[in-house]
């Protein structure tokens, strides 16, 4: 059986044999994190050593001030496939440092997910945790921010790696901002891999949010 096993107060196990734990993603961040509901749609452009292509994701977070959860999907297909993959997961947050009175804030995050066999890829899982630090730049109402982590792979039964699962370094450099209820984010990842190079993965997005009766 093909386990991953990382501790980030509870047990994460991760997806995807690429960059974030949605296909054709990066791994999305919020340091400052926040309250209330918010629904996301995502456009991913992966280089070269990720494939390329094109992916489109749609997430879901919950935020508890500190404490934010968030479900999601991706659909990627790679340059030269003839079909798409998907990729489904999600991610929790924790800040331990910032809020409403600081500039800056820091976070933990694990992500977890799992991707189908398809587009010449095999089923596989990943697993991500990182920190996250953010600066808010109040006067342009926008949150930048950098998150480096570990991020660890089990290829499954396709994979060039003599173990079956690889452990790489990778980092998310992003920035997010808005007016009322509707946001708009950009996203840099990369991550250096032994075998194929710094697969890099460029995202953009939107999001609405609210809040619901006493959040």
């Amino acid at each position: 059986m093909r386990r991953a096993l990382l501790t980030f107060g509870l047990v994460v196990l991760g997806a995807a044999p690429l960059a974030g734990q949605w296909l054709g993603m990066p791994v999305w961040n919020s340091p400052k994190g926040g309250s209330g509901i918010s629904i996301y749609g995502d456009v991913g452009v992966p280089n070269g050593e990720y494939g390329k292509g094109t992916a489109y994701g749609a997430r879901g977070s919950v935020g508890f001030g500190s404490l934010s959860v968030a479900l999601g999907l991706a659909s990627w297909k790679p340059d030269g496939a003839d079909e798409s993959v998907l990729s489904y997961g999600g991610q929790a947050a924790f800040r331990i440092l910032g809020g409403a009175l600081l500039p800056v804030s820091l976070n933990l995050q694990g992500s977890i997910g799992w991707s189908e066999e398809k587009a010449g890829l095999p089923k596989s899982t990943r697993a991500i945790i990182a920190a996250g630090l953010g600066a808010n730049l109040p006067f342009l109402g926008v949150e930048v921010y950098a998150s480096p982590g570990l991020r660890y792979t089990d290829f499954g039964e396709l994979t060039d790696s003599p173990s079956g699962n690889e452990s790489n370094f990778g980092m998310a450099i992003g920035a997010s901002g808005g007016f009322s209820l509707v946001s708009v984010h950009l996203a840099y990842d990369f991550e250096n891999t032994e075998n194929s190079g710094t697969r890099s993965v460029v995202g953009l997005g939107a999001s609405i949010g609210f809040r619901l009766p006493g959040m």
